[in-house]
Parts: structure tokens; sequence; C-alpha cells
């Protein structure tokens, strides 16, 4: 019996050994991380990382890779500061831009070689720096551009950077400034798409209405892609997909179920052999892609009843013969119906005369008096724009002041500053622009419940982002001494953000929308409550 134990025991050995043995020959075997082959294209910013080190020192390091990265150089420039006493390595260049030097010859160089003097990373296309913090105020304020470029090479010019700003010697990461409550939301995104130029409108029963477009290409004329609408019933925190037709209460006509939008043809896009027959109408023509190009058609009402969820019909609108085609602002931002009842769009073209010259474009307005029954077409001024200091303007935000008067805030040519028209006559007539003291650009703009003006405009300057400022005297000036930052984490390249459009909502708090991007990569939609300071 003992014998048959023994036996059995072994056996049982035998059994686990071939069972261990087995349960080792299925063992899963880790597979070797794929990694990335090497970049190779044109030279781009890997990474930029700006760190406080210690209380005497921030670091910068930033890193390029691709082809022939050490034939150009580094640069770090300074754009803004509250002083230069405390920049030892900076000089000031010709241009009036500050850089730190890279040279050690009298003459001074803004181009920072890799592993140069400066360069406190021997490691090959990355520079690194340090800010001797030390006595840096706790309120100064230094903005930056780190990037490289192509020279010294006398090659064409080519460049790239990105941006940051020290406070007290500290990385700022605040997203606002000069705003109360603010409260920042992502309303889409999605890394394949290009969702930009928001449409923010009121809807019956307090709900808000928005659309935007999700192009599957970074571009302004291409049209590849589609759009998208939302709709919110709590005043812009929450957005839903609508389950029945919506539209803008400015659309309504006095017929109740009746509504209506003026506006210009915009880009139509036609096959490239049209190319030569188009430019012989002097029409304004722009290549989109192989085998398509676009031109600026003319205007047009288009209706449709309450309940159709598109519009059902588009009748013309006569341009004058002088026109090459005609251009829309946001919808929302353009349109109004005045206290009088009179229906008036901005729109923007050039004339045939200066077709070759995109700097010359000018506004028009569609303008109807009868409830959208018949329409005029016709320039702000007649004999277009003369004796300023710019030679154009184009995207057009209309509002109508508490003392009656329609206030037209243009963007210019060349960008810069905002400028402003007044008419007196419902639209008639307006005044020769002039230059406000809003940089930025383009521009919305509402009549606050205690009878203010809010206008709300990208900033494409560092930092970049959005912002508003507000009118006491319906609209002849605006308190950009107190001028509200929105948002001024934008990180673009190039300067791609903006397009804001702006409410306020029953309980006095302001909404804003607008396309940003924080990240060079990702442009979506994102939108911002906040209250107004006293």
């Amino acid at each position: 019996m003992k014998r048959m134990y023994k036996i059995r025991i072994v056996f049982l050995l035998a059994c686990l050994v071939a069972v261990s043995s087995c349960v080792k020959t299925y063992f899963p075997i880790e597979e070797a991380e794929e990694t990335e082959p090497p970049y190779s294209g044109p030279p781009r910013i890997k990474e930029l990382v700006v760190s406080h080190v210690d209380e005497n020192t921030t670091n910068l390091r930033l890193e390029v890779e691709g082809d022939d990265v050490e034939l150009g150089s580094f640069v770090l420039r300074m754009y803004d500061f509250t002083s230069a006493e405390h920049i030892d390595d900076f000089f000031m260049h010709t241009n009036n831009y500050w850089y730190l030097n890279g040279s050690t010859l009298p003459s001074k160089s803004y181009n920072l070689t890799d592993n140069g003097i400066r360069d406190l990373d021997t490691t090959v296309n990355v520079f690194s720096y340090s800010f001797d913090i030390s006595d840096w105020p706790d309120t100064s304020v230094y903005h930056f551009s780190a990037g490289w470029h192509t020279r010294p090479q006398t090659i064409s010019y080519k460049s790239m950077s990105r941006q940051f700003t020290l406070v007290g010697g500290k990385l700022d990461t605040a997203k606002s400034a000069n705003i109360d409550a603010a409260e920042h939301r992502i309303v889409y995104s999605n890394d394949t798409v290009y969702a930009a130029f928001p449409n923010l409108f009121k809807m019956n029963s307090g709900l808000l209405g928005l659309s935007f477009s999700t192009k599957a290409v970074r571009d302004h004329i291409d049209n590849t892609g589609g759009s998208m609408t939302l709709v919110s019933s709590d005043g812009g925190y929450g957005w839903s997909t609508p389950t029945s037709p919506m539209y803008d209460i400015s659309w309504l006509t006095q017929a109740s179920d009746s509504l209506l939008l003026a506006s210009a043809e915009g880009y139509i896009y036609v096959d490239e052999s049209l190319r030569d027959s188009l430019i012989a109408e002097q029409r304004v023509v722009r290549d989109v892609r192989p085998g398509t190009i676009a031109y600026l058609g003319g205007a047009r009402v288009s209706r449709r009843s309450a309940t159709a969820t598109a519009w059902q019909q588009h009748d013309p609108i006569p341009i004058p013969t002088e026109l090459s085609g005609l251009m829309n602002h946001t919808s929302a931002a353009s349109y109004i119906t005045t206290v009088a009842g009179t229906k008036l769009r901005a729109v923007y073209g050039r004339r045939k005369v200066n077709l070759n010259n995109e700097g010359k474009s000018e506004i028009y307005f569609l303008r109807s008096d009868d409830d959208g029954q018949t329409w005029d077409c016709f320039p702000m001024l007649t004999a277009g724009i003369s004796g300023l200091e710019i030679t154009g303007v184009d995207e057009t935000a209309l509002v109508q002041a508490g003392n009656g008067n329609i206030i037209a805030i243009m963007r210019s040519r060349p960008t810069g500053n905002l400028w402003s028209s007044t008419s007196t006559d419902d639209g008639l007539t307006w005044s020769t622009p002039n230059k406000t003291d809003i940089r930025g650009f383009p521009a919305d703009a509402i009549k606050l419940n205690d009878g203010r003006l809010l206008c709300v405009y990208g900033y494409r300057e560092y930092p970049m982002g959005i912002r508003a400022a507000v009118s006491d005297d319906n609209g002849t000036t605006w308190n950009v001494d107190n001028e509200m930052i929105i948002r001024k984490d934008g990180q673009a390249a190039p300067a791609d953000l903006g397009y804001p459009m702006v409410t306020e909502l029953p309980n006095g708090k302001i909404f804003c929308v607008y396309y940003h991007t924080t990240d060079y990569v990702t442009t979506h939609i994102a939108s911002t409550h906040f209250n107004i300071p006293d």
C-alpha cells in the first residue's frame, strides 16, 4: 500500500512539473514598444518648456526637430514689458523689438547659435536659457516669443515661434483678466476638424442657437467639410443637437410664420475651367483646391416659414454694376432690424476698378424699409474710402444705440484698430469712418440692458485671445483703459482665432462664444460666461 502511495505521489509531482512547464510555455511575451521613426521634414518646434527653477531662476528650454535645423538659429524676442532694466542680456534692435544677444562682438546679433554663448544645453537642436529673476518686482510683466528661423542663411526667410509671459519672473498661466466670475468651457473640439466662425443667435422661448463650420482643412476659402448647429436651453452652459427647426428671431417678419435673411452670396464654387470667363467679367476669383475655384457672387434674400428646416426661396437683390462681388460677415453680428422696423445687413466687396487690390474692400448695405419686400444695395460712402490712413474696411458689426443711432464697427485694411461709422437716419447715410481706440478684429456688438454698448473682438497680437470694451456714450468712444481680457491664452500659428459673438443673459451675465486655439494644433469652439466689472 505504501508503495502505491509513493507511486501516486511521484506521478502527481511529475504532472505538476509538466503542467508548470506548459504554463511557462504559454506566458505572454511582452512585445517591444514601437518607436516612431525620427521626424524628417521642414524644421518644426517639438517642445517649449518654461519652468520656475527657484526664487532666483526661471529656465526656458526649446527643442526644434527636422532637416537642416543646424543651418538656422534660435531667437528669443521680447514683445512688451514693464521695464527693460532687469534683462541685461537683451538689446533693442532697429525694428524696436528687444532680442537676446547671441554675439560676443560689439555688433549685437539676434541669432542664437546652437551650443553658442547663450545656450546652456549641449544637446543638438536644443536651446536653453535661464532668466535671473532675483530682482524682478512681483508686478513686472514680460511677453516673449521663442523660436527658430533660417538666419543667418540668405535663403527665403522662414520662422516659427511660441509665446509666453513672465509675471514677476514666473510663467503666467491665467486665461483671462479684468473680468469677474469668468467660466470658460469648450463647446466643441475634434483633433481632425477645423472648427471656426461661430454664429450665436437668440431663438424663441429664451433658447440660444449656435452654428459653426467643421472644416476638414485649415482654410477660410476651401469649403471641404461641413457645419454643426446646436441649441442651449440654459444660457450656453450645455448644448445639444436640435430636434426642431431653428431660426434667429431677427429673421422674423410682420407675418407671424415668415422668416427672411438678406445676405451676400459669398463664394460660389465652380470648375476651374471657368476661370478665364470669370476674370473677363471682373470677378474676384480664388483658388480652392485642384480642379476647383471660387468667385464672389452678388446678393440675395432668402425666405422660408418658421416650421421649415431650410430656406425655401432665394430672390436676387440687384447690386451696383461697379461691384466685383460681395462677401458676408457673421449674420447675427451684421444683420439687424432697427427700432423703426428697417432691416439692414452690412456686407463688403471691391469695386471692379480695385479688382486686384484686396486692401480696397468697402462696406455695402442691403436695406429694406418695407418688411423685406424690396431691397436696395448701396455703398457706405458713395465715392469710396479715400484720405484716411487705411485703404479699406470689411467685416462689420451693426448695433443700434439707445439714442437711435446705428453704429457700424469695421475691421480695417491693413488690420489694426477697429473703425466705426454712424448713421442717424436708420441706415440711409453714414459718417466718414473714424479710428477707434480698440485694437483687434473682427467685432460683434450689443446694447446692454443698462443702455451701454458692449463690443467683443479677437486679439491676434500677443497675448492672443478675446477682448471686450464698453461704451457709455452710444458708441462715440470706447473705454479701452478698462479693456476686458476674456481670453489671453491663445497659442496659434498663424494667429488664427477669434470671431467672437456675444449676448446678455436674463440674469445680466455676459455669454461670449468664439473659436480658439491653445496648443498650436486644434482649433475649437469655446465660450466664456462672465460679469462686467463695476
